[in-house]
């Protein structure tokens, strides 16, 4: 006996294993949300949960949050994960169905289950491939589609986007002129702008191959700064939030 039992409200999904395995035996659970990119036919998924845990934590009803936020804020921060080495993960499409997981894995901390499960018996045991267990269950259950952004902005600092806000995570200076006539006097009216500021990209030049960005600056409490130059080098290392 392994099956998943569950049952959800609202955004909160229940879920439990009726199984004859002892307390003990090591499993996996997963709750997670499978998603296309565009142009590639190939299956990603974001999970909601994922936890190695016992039986006996769920032989009773346990509570995992489904709620689209959750699967939005993790979509997000992957986004911005990949774009920051230069890759757009732009989403096609999202499915409408969560796909709940529980695995017998082949790595169980007690000795009773052998090599690799080689004492594992059952119907339920694969026996081809690894010896394991595993019962998987779809819940359907729509995202609110209002609250996915599927499109990825660009935080590659050498090609940032035109009428994108961005944030600074640290100090960086703001140069007043492009190309000035007197380089040294424009250092002088260098500004230093703050960690955490807002800056908007209006314009972008390329001068000796590297971009330089107009920007309209803002501070951490969205107080205006002024308007100049950022070199995307002064960029590279920072974590910018879109």
């Amino acid at each position: 006996m392994f099956k998943i039992e569950y049952y959800n409200q609202d955004s909160i999904l229940f879920l439990k294993l009726n199984t004859d395995l002892p307390d003990y035996t090591d499993i996996m659970v997963s709750v997670s949300r499978v998603y296309w990119k565009k142009g590639n036919t190939s299956k990603y998924s974001i999970e909601y949960y994922n936890e190695k845990s016992k039986v006996s934590t769920w032989r009773e009803y346990q509570s995992v949050s489904i709620s689209s936020s959750i699967w939005r804020d993790k979509l997000k921060n992957k986004q911005n994960e990949m774009s920051r080495i230069g890759i757009d993960l732009d989403v096609e499409r999202i499915s409408n169905d969560i796909v709940i997981s529980i695995v017998v894995p082949i790595n169980q901390n007690s000795s009773k289950f052998g090599d690799k499960n080689s004492n594992l018996k059952g119907t339920k045991v694969h026996q081809t491939g690894l010896r394991i267990i595993e019962d998987e269950v779809t819940l359907i259950y729509p995202l609110n589609s209002q609250s996915i952004e599927t499109k990825s902005v660009s935080l590659d600092p050498y090609n940032l986007e035109t009428n994108v806000t961005y944030i600074l995570e640290k100090e960086t200076p703001l140069m007043p002129e492009f190309d000035p006539v007197n380089p040294i006097e424009a250092l002088n009216r260098v500004i230093k702008l703050p960690a955490k500021s807002k800056i908007k990209i209006m314009n972008i030049k390329v001068k000796a191959g590297i971009n330089w960005y107009q920007v309209n600056a803002l501070d951490p409490h969205n107080n205006f700064i002024g308007i100049g130059w950022i070199n995307c080098t002064a960029l590279i290392g920072q974590k910018l939030e879109a």
